[in-house]
Protein backbone atom coordinates (compact mmCIF):
# COMPACT_ATOMS: atom_id res chain seq x y z
CA UNK A 1 0.00 0.00 0.00
CA UNK A 2 1.99 3.46 -1.14
CA UNK A 3 1.36 5.94 1.83
CA UNK A 4 0.34 9.58 1.86
CA UNK A 5 3.70 10.90 1.56
CA UNK A 6 5.14 8.62 -0.78
CA UNK A 7 1.64 9.60 -3.24
CA UNK A 8 2.07 13.13 -3.16
CA UNK A 9 5.42 12.48 -3.71
CA UNK A 10 4.94 10.84 -6.89
CA UNK A 11 2.34 13.75 -7.98
CA UNK A 12 5.06 16.36 -7.37
CA UNK A 13 7.37 14.37 -9.53
CA UNK A 14 4.70 13.79 -12.26
CA UNK A 15 3.44 17.80 -12.57
CA UNK A 16 7.15 18.70 -13.30
CA UNK A 17 7.09 16.62 -16.70
CA UNK A 18 6.24 18.41 -19.65
CA UNK A 19 6.57 21.91 -17.92
CA UNK A 20 9.46 22.87 -20.16
CA UNK A 21 9.24 26.50 -20.37
CA UNK A 22 8.23 27.45 -24.74
CA UNK A 23 8.68 31.59 -24.01
CA UNK A 24 11.87 33.53 -25.23
CA UNK A 25 12.22 36.16 -23.13
CA UNK A 26 14.15 39.27 -24.08
CA UNK A 27 15.31 40.97 -20.93
CA UNK A 28 16.12 44.28 -21.19
CA UNK A 29 18.55 46.55 -19.26
CA UNK A 30 17.68 50.38 -19.93
CA UNK A 31 20.81 53.02 -19.00
CA UNK A 32 17.20 55.61 -19.08
CA UNK A 33 14.72 55.63 -16.82
CA UNK A 34 12.30 56.86 -18.60
CA UNK A 35 12.55 57.23 -22.34
CA UNK A 36 13.37 53.91 -23.41
CA UNK A 37 11.05 51.81 -21.10
CA UNK A 38 8.66 54.05 -22.35
CA UNK A 39 9.39 53.00 -26.13
CA UNK A 40 9.54 49.47 -25.43
CA UNK A 41 6.09 49.50 -23.49
CA UNK A 42 4.76 50.84 -26.35
CA UNK A 43 6.78 48.06 -28.65
CA UNK A 44 5.23 45.03 -26.69
CA UNK A 45 1.50 46.71 -27.18
CA UNK A 46 2.36 46.36 -30.83
CA UNK A 47 0.22 43.68 -32.50
CA UNK A 48 2.97 41.40 -33.70
CA UNK A 49 4.56 40.80 -30.33
CA UNK A 50 0.99 41.30 -28.37
CA UNK A 51 -0.27 38.25 -30.08
CA UNK A 52 2.88 36.34 -29.94
CA UNK A 53 2.87 33.53 -27.10
CA UNK A 54 5.85 32.42 -27.58
CA UNK A 55 7.72 36.04 -27.07
CA UNK A 56 7.90 37.81 -24.10
CA UNK A 57 10.00 41.22 -23.34
CA UNK A 58 10.53 42.34 -19.95
CA UNK A 59 12.23 45.48 -18.59
CA UNK A 60 14.36 45.11 -15.80
CA UNK A 61 13.65 47.34 -13.28
CA UNK A 62 17.33 48.15 -12.95
CA UNK A 63 19.36 51.18 -14.49
CA UNK A 64 22.52 52.43 -14.09
CA UNK A 65 25.79 53.15 -16.05
CA UNK A 66 26.78 51.10 -18.75
CA UNK A 67 29.31 48.59 -16.86
CA UNK A 68 26.76 48.11 -13.63
CA UNK A 69 23.84 47.54 -16.94
CA UNK A 70 26.12 44.63 -17.88
CA UNK A 71 27.20 43.20 -15.36
CA UNK A 72 23.71 43.17 -13.68
CA UNK A 73 22.71 41.20 -16.58
CA UNK A 74 25.59 38.36 -17.01
CA UNK A 75 24.48 38.33 -13.02
CA UNK A 76 20.77 37.44 -13.61
CA UNK A 77 22.09 35.22 -16.62
CA UNK A 78 23.49 32.67 -14.18
CA UNK A 79 20.71 33.32 -11.80
CA UNK A 80 17.77 32.65 -14.38
CA UNK A 81 18.79 29.71 -16.08
CA UNK A 82 19.14 28.31 -13.04
CA UNK A 83 15.40 28.45 -11.93
CA UNK A 84 13.84 28.16 -15.11
CA UNK A 85 13.98 25.80 -18.12
CA UNK A 86 13.19 26.05 -22.00
CA UNK A 87 14.44 28.85 -24.31
CA UNK A 88 17.60 30.55 -24.05
CA UNK A 89 16.71 34.24 -22.51
CA UNK A 90 18.15 37.23 -24.42
CA UNK A 91 19.80 39.60 -22.68
CA UNK A 92 20.03 42.92 -23.93
CA UNK A 93 21.25 46.28 -22.43
CA UNK A 94 20.58 49.52 -24.09
CA UNK A 95 22.65 52.93 -23.33
CA UNK A 96 24.18 55.46 -25.01
CA UNK A 97 28.03 56.30 -25.99
CA UNK A 98 28.16 59.77 -24.48
CA UNK A 99 25.08 60.77 -22.10
CA UNK A 100 26.84 61.25 -19.29
CA UNK A 101 30.36 61.57 -20.82
CA UNK A 102 31.83 57.86 -21.10
CA UNK A 103 35.46 57.01 -20.98
CA UNK A 104 36.26 55.39 -24.44
CA UNK A 105 38.16 52.83 -22.71
CA UNK A 106 35.53 52.26 -19.99
CA UNK A 107 33.10 51.55 -23.33
CA UNK A 108 35.55 49.34 -24.73
CA UNK A 109 36.46 47.27 -21.34
CA UNK A 110 32.14 46.76 -20.88
CA UNK A 111 31.60 45.75 -24.72
CA UNK A 112 34.38 43.21 -24.09
CA UNK A 113 32.40 42.45 -20.74
CA UNK A 114 29.22 41.72 -22.61
CA UNK A 115 30.63 39.65 -25.44
CA UNK A 116 32.37 37.20 -22.40
CA UNK A 117 29.19 37.25 -20.81
CA UNK A 118 26.84 36.30 -23.67
CA UNK A 119 25.04 39.76 -22.90
CA UNK A 120 23.71 41.88 -25.93
CA UNK A 121 24.41 45.50 -26.43
CA UNK A 122 22.26 48.47 -28.61
CA UNK A 123 24.17 51.27 -28.00
CA UNK A 124 22.70 55.05 -29.31
CA UNK A 125 25.74 57.01 -30.40
CA UNK A 126 25.46 59.73 -28.61
CA UNK A 127 22.06 58.72 -27.26
CA UNK A 128 18.74 56.86 -28.06
CA UNK A 129 17.61 59.80 -29.30
CA UNK A 130 19.24 59.01 -32.93
CA UNK A 131 17.03 55.90 -32.78
CA UNK A 132 13.91 58.41 -32.23
CA UNK A 133 15.22 60.54 -35.02
CA UNK A 134 15.86 57.71 -37.56
CA UNK A 135 12.04 56.69 -37.48
CA UNK A 136 11.19 60.33 -39.00
CA UNK A 137 13.99 60.94 -40.75
CA UNK A 138 17.76 60.07 -41.84
CA UNK A 139 20.35 61.38 -39.61
CA UNK A 140 24.49 61.28 -41.06
CA UNK A 141 25.61 64.19 -39.26
CA UNK A 142 27.76 63.91 -36.03
CA UNK A 143 26.06 64.75 -33.25
CA UNK A 144 26.81 66.16 -29.29
CA UNK A 145 23.49 64.80 -26.60
CA UNK A 146 22.46 68.15 -26.55
CA UNK A 147 22.03 68.53 -30.80
CA UNK A 148 20.51 65.55 -30.87
CA UNK A 149 17.54 66.05 -28.30
CA UNK A 150 17.05 69.50 -29.24
CA UNK A 151 16.26 68.08 -32.57
CA UNK A 152 14.26 65.36 -31.37
CA UNK A 153 11.72 67.36 -29.59
CA UNK A 154 11.70 69.93 -32.71
CA UNK A 155 10.79 67.34 -34.40
CA UNK A 156 7.65 65.42 -31.87
CA UNK A 157 6.96 68.80 -30.39
CA UNK A 158 7.68 67.48 -27.02
CA UNK A 159 9.04 69.36 -24.04
CA UNK A 160 10.79 67.43 -22.14
CA UNK A 161 12.40 63.72 -22.10
CA UNK A 162 9.03 61.87 -21.99
CA UNK A 163 7.95 60.69 -25.78
CA UNK A 164 5.06 59.96 -27.04
CA UNK A 165 6.00 56.56 -28.22
CA UNK A 166 3.05 55.87 -30.47
CA UNK A 167 4.71 58.40 -32.79
CA UNK A 168 7.83 56.78 -33.59
CA UNK A 169 6.84 52.48 -33.24
CA UNK A 170 4.69 52.71 -36.34
CA UNK A 171 8.14 53.61 -38.65
CA UNK A 172 10.24 51.07 -36.88
CA UNK A 173 10.87 49.51 -40.61
CA UNK A 174 12.17 52.91 -41.60
CA UNK A 175 14.40 53.54 -38.32
CA UNK A 176 16.05 50.03 -38.92
CA UNK A 177 16.94 50.34 -42.37
CA UNK A 178 18.57 54.10 -41.76
CA UNK A 179 20.46 52.67 -38.87
CA UNK A 180 21.72 49.83 -40.69
CA UNK A 181 22.64 52.56 -43.23
CA UNK A 182 24.70 54.15 -41.48
CA UNK A 183 26.68 51.38 -40.21
CA UNK A 184 27.35 50.62 -43.44
CA UNK A 185 28.73 53.76 -43.76
CA UNK A 186 30.84 53.76 -40.94
CA UNK A 187 32.27 50.21 -41.91
CA UNK A 188 32.74 51.61 -45.40
CA UNK A 189 34.52 54.75 -44.29
CA UNK A 190 36.63 52.86 -41.66
CA UNK A 191 35.30 53.79 -38.26
CA UNK A 192 34.60 51.83 -35.40
CA UNK A 193 32.92 51.94 -32.36
CA UNK A 194 32.91 54.13 -30.29
CA UNK A 195 33.89 56.89 -32.72
CA UNK A 196 30.69 56.09 -34.87
CA UNK A 197 28.11 58.95 -34.48
CA UNK A 198 25.81 58.89 -35.22
CA UNK A 199 24.94 55.11 -35.06
CA UNK A 200 22.19 53.05 -33.04
CA UNK A 201 22.52 49.57 -32.68
CA UNK A 202 18.64 49.19 -32.06
CA UNK A 203 18.18 47.58 -34.97
CA UNK A 204 20.04 44.60 -33.51
CA UNK A 205 17.68 43.99 -30.86
CA UNK A 206 14.75 44.66 -33.02
CA UNK A 207 15.83 42.19 -35.84
CA UNK A 208 16.31 39.88 -33.06
CA UNK A 209 12.81 40.28 -31.77
CA UNK A 210 11.54 40.11 -35.41
CA UNK A 211 13.44 37.16 -36.30
CA UNK A 212 11.96 34.97 -32.67
CA UNK A 213 8.51 36.26 -34.00
CA UNK A 214 8.72 34.53 -36.94
CA UNK A 215 10.48 31.37 -35.78
CA UNK A 216 7.20 30.81 -33.27
CA UNK A 217 4.61 31.11 -36.72
CA UNK A 218 6.12 27.28 -36.82
CA UNK A 219 6.61 25.66 -34.28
Amino acid sequence: MTSKRESSTNRSLKRKVGTRRLKKVFRLYCEGRRTEPEYFEALKRQDWVRRDNYLEIRIANFHGAPKNLVDRAIEDKVKFKVIEDGEDDEYWCVFDAESPIQDRKVLISVQRSADQGGVNLAISNPCFEIWLLLHLEECRKALSTEEACRLRRARDGSSDKGIDPGKYVEFIEQACERAKENDRRHVDDGIDFPDNNPSSGMYKLIDALIISAERSLHR
